[in-house]
């Protein structure tokens, strides 16, 4: 597999514009990124419908990810006035058409797009013209726009584990209920390997992360809907393992976002 890809640091916009919202379910609601249940909800709308973003001043991004959306296709857009046609009726920067997919780990349709572009609007535009779950309003649960990420030093083949969850809570002392959507936990299992990978500086870096930081894990993969934000879950060590072999036990990561009305 290639280098996973990871992110914490995300920008934070000033203002956030969509072109149709229900009340209950504003633009703003695309910015929390931790909570895709709170969505942005288009008001009967789905071809063309956008929602835009002002940092406040030109700002460096470098990935677009998108997490339990209901379309297919997707325009991601920037430019320096909020208008978005300032050349020749165009956006300074369109992506073209981006296609979603549906996650098989969790169900979501999601997008990790890289955007290395410097801007101060950006936005996207729905380009499809029906929805996954044959809503007549375009959904939104995450939009986020990370300004840095990071690739693994090393690709030394970390054995990958996750599995498909639901909340539940007990009812009584037989029927369980559920009490969210399902979602994800990706364990990046025990193993050993060569110090000349040079892997100890990021491990330390992620280590040194609370587990209140949103994480942005993208396995790297043919699938761009393999694209998660999740916290870390649990603690992780470092240990000699024999000559020039380092031993990393387990790092888990819970994928956010799976309590209703979380």
């Amino acid at each position: 597999m290639a280098a996973l890809v990871y992110g914490t640091s995300f920008n934070v916009p000033s203002a956030v514009t969509a072109s149709s919202e229900q009340a209950a379910f504003p633009g703003t609601n695309a910015k929390l990124l931790r909570y895709p249940r709170r969505s942005w909800k288009t008001d009967g709308v789905i071809e063309n419908a956008t929602l835009a973003y002002d940092w406040g001043t030109a700002t460096g991004m470098t990935a677009v990810v998108l997490d339990d959306v209901n379309f297919v296709t997707v325009k991601i857009q920037a430019d320096s006035a909020s208008t978005f046609n300032t050349a020749a009726g165009l956006p300074e920067y369109d992506s073209g058409n981006q296609t979603i997919s549906q996650d098989g780990r969790d169900g979501r349709y999601k997008l990790f797009f890289v955007f290395t572009q410097t801007y101060r609007y950006v936005r996207i535009k729905i380009i499809s013209t029906t929805t996954t779950d044959s809503s007549s309003s375009a959904r939104v649960g995450s939009f986020g726009v990370l300004n840095v990420y990071s690739t693994w030093g090393g690709n030394f083949g970390f054995p990958l584990e996750w599995s498909a969850r639901k909340p539940v809570m007990g009812v009584g002392t037989s029927e369980p209920l559920a009490v969210g959507g399902r979602y994800t936990q990706l364990v990046l299992n025990s193993t050993h390997y060569s110090n000349s990978l040079s892997m100890e500086a990021t491990l330390n870096t992620m280590m040194g992360l609370g587990e209140d930081t949103l994480f942005c894990l993208y396995l790297n993969k043919a699938n761009t809907s393999e694209v998660y934000l999740c916290d870390r879950v649990g603690s992780v060590s470092l240990s000699t393992a024999g000559p020039n072999t380092t031993r990393f036990t387990q790092m888990a990561f819970r994928e956010v976002g799976e309590l209703i009305g979380g």
